[in-house]
């Protein structure tokens, strides 16, 4: 069994990454279900999910010891929760379908951690949450697709956490990982801000649009786009205390089915719970700051909008990727 060190780190960010699918592996020849694909290996949206280490400063001697990360892909309802638990790279869970053969041969042999998966949890029954470690279930695509791109050494365990089906829930289960943030471990939610119909209307696009504009204005100021991260922060929380911005948080988390565009923006609510176990991982943290680190909307129909909680170097938004 590998040993995972424990000693307390500065504190991680959390990120919330919208993971795109296969169309980052594919070739820029190969189709999205009859669409140009503009999010293929070769893009600048793959280099953008490639680049998002550096820009989180999660590199070198601050990569993370570890991932800890809610799947959308990995869902239990209401159900105890599922923890992977393996040392060993036990392949992986091609859960799509439809897409290039050369898409279901890849690899990713990250390896995992059972001292930290029984670490988490006994973090989760220490707060009354019944879980079960699963150590033969393999990496789904909502966790190798992305971090082939951003990781592609694959060395730094993976531990993949699944996801129950109520905000205010999942939020309470980030809550209580938030103390992993001081020991090394990067939170992920890996979801999609928008994840509608592939087969959309002119309609069902536009409720989408509308569902990502909404959300995002809830979470921060109107005019976003035109400011620097700082003078967003500064505008909208300067005279807020961190427990008072994490409630705001909390409560357009937990009310999102109340957001204009919600039922076609996520007519399941799968790629929309890593959010709030995102957002939960920021309970009681000491930078309450959160960023949008890169934007696309993938064949114009589905919001790869990506966000990161928490210090991070950049000072400006990333705008190149719309």
């Amino acid at each position: 069994m590998s040993t995972f060190d424990f000693t307390e780190t500065e504190e991680m960010p959390v990120l919330f990454l919208s993971h795109a699918a296969p169309v980052l592996i594919m070739k820029e020849s190969e189709s999205i279900m009859g669409r140009k694909n503009d999010a293929h290996f070769k893009s600048p949206v793959a280099d953008w999910y490639r680049s998002i280490p550096t820009k989180m400063g999660l590199i070198n001697e601050n990569k993370p010891k570890a991932i800890v990360q809610f799947s959308a892909h990995y869902e239990t309802g209401r159900g105890p929760l599922k923890i992977l638990a393996q040392d060993k790279y036990k392949g992986l869970l091609y859960d799509y379908y439809g897409f290039p053969n050369h898409t279901y041969d890849v690899k990713y042999p990250a390896p995992g951690s059972v001292q930290l998966a029984k670490h988490i949890q006994n973090l989760f029954t220490q707060a009354g949450v019944k879980s079960e470690l699963d150590p033969e279930r393999g990496i789904d695509h909502g966790g190798f697709i992305p971090l082939m791109l951003m990781y592609p050494e694959a060395d730094i365990p993976v531990i993949q956490i699944s996801i129950c089906d109520n905000a205010k829930q999942q939020r309470h289960y980030g809550e209580i990982l938030s103390s992993l943030r001081k020991q090394g471990v990067l939170i992920i939610g890996s979801g999609q801000t928008t994840h509608g119909s592939f087969n959309p209307t002119k309609v069902d696009i536009e409720q989408q649009h509308i569902f990502a504009r909404e959300f995002t204005k809830q979470l921060m100021p109107e005019d976003w786009s035109n400011k620097s991260n700082d003078e967003v922060y500064k505008d909208t929380t300067e005279s807020l205390s961190n427990d008072e911005i994490y409630t705001a948080r909390a409560k357009v988390v937990d009310n999102w089915t109340s957001i204009s565009g919600a039922k076609f923006a996520h007519p399941h609510y799968d790629h929309y719970m890593p959010f709030p176990g995102c957002v939960g991982a920021t309970k009681n943290a000491e930078d309450q700051k959160m960023h949008i680190i890169g934007d696309h909307w993938l064949v114009g129909m589905h919001s790869l909008r990506t966000f990161v909680f928490g210090a991070y170097p950049l000072n400006k938004m990333v705008k190149a990727i719309r």
